[in-house]
């Protein structure tokens, strides 16, 4: 009897021993994680005066998951989702997208868990239906961001008629599908993968590439300069200027 009750005190402190352990590597991963997503590029502190100053004619509208920016006249009937590249704000495409919408687009940003877009691969679920009567509809991303947008395209490929990636490539083959595809890169780009970039082009279907000279990764958005990036020629405003031409160009504006 003593010896059975020997035998369960020691099978009770390995639980105990393991449990503790187990518990410990978890709190230890959180907190890393934590502490990893907890420092994220920022929006530029001018942008909200921007918006301001720029949306006389546009709608503007914030909600949990997304906000958007919709032409109150003008509308040229094209809609374009936007996923942010990876620990950016939201904040810092407002410009671009709000730009866009000067232009007739109405568009809209997918807000991210974590600033993350692979949290939610399916953020564009649902956004669609948020206007209408817009019949011709993009997809688009900013590096990391540009990547999950296309794992989702893969399975919602028929719902778009364009796929057009920032400082970005597809790790899935849609070689096959029938939309077109916008690629922009910027010359100066230190942050791009260019291996990752080259390995993958050959997924994407009727690809119209297009380089920006002396553009960097980071001016895709307006957050400042992002760690390891090159030094830039133009300035941010010059490469979005260039952006949101060659996306009215590229969706026939």
């Amino acid at each position: 009897m003593a010896s059975e009750n020997k035998k369960m005190k020691k099978s009770t402190k390995v639980i105990i021993m393991t449990t503790s352990i187990i518990v410990g590597l978890i709190m230890v991963l959180l907190i890393a994680f934590f502490s990893y997503t907890a420092i994220y590029y920022r929006a530029s502190s001018d942008t909200d005066q921007y918006i301001k100053d720029n949306s006389i004619n546009i709608n503007v509208k914030e909600e949990g998951d997304y906000i958007s920016f919709s032409p109150k006249s003008n509308s040229k009937n094209k809609g374009l989702i936007f996923y942010p590249g990876g620990k950016v704000e939201y904040k810092a495409y407002e410009k671009f997208t709000l730009d866009l919408a000067n232009k007739g687009v109405t568009t809209i940003i997918c807000k991210m868990p974590f600033n993350l877009a692979f949290f939610k691969i399916n953020a564009a679920d649902n956004k669609k239906e948020l206007f209408p009567t817009i019949s011709s509809w993009y997809i688009s991303g900013h590096s990391l961001g540009g990547v999950s947008a296309t794992v989702y395209l893969e399975s919602h490929s028929k719902e778009y008629d364009g796929l057009i990636l920032l400082a970005s490539y597809s790790t899935k083959n849609l070689s096959s599908c029938t939309f077109k595809t916008l690629s922009l890169l910027a010359s100066n780009d230190k942050v791009l993968n260019y291996t990752n970039y080259n390995a993958n082009k050959r997924n994407l279907p009727n690809l119209t590439e297009k380089i920006i000279e002396g553009g960097i990764h980071s001016y895709f958005g307006d957050y400042g300069i992002q760690n390891k990036d090159g030094v830039p020629s133009i300035t941010c405003q010059e490469q979005r200027r260039q952006v949101v031409e060659s996306i009215t160009t590229f969706i026939g504006i």
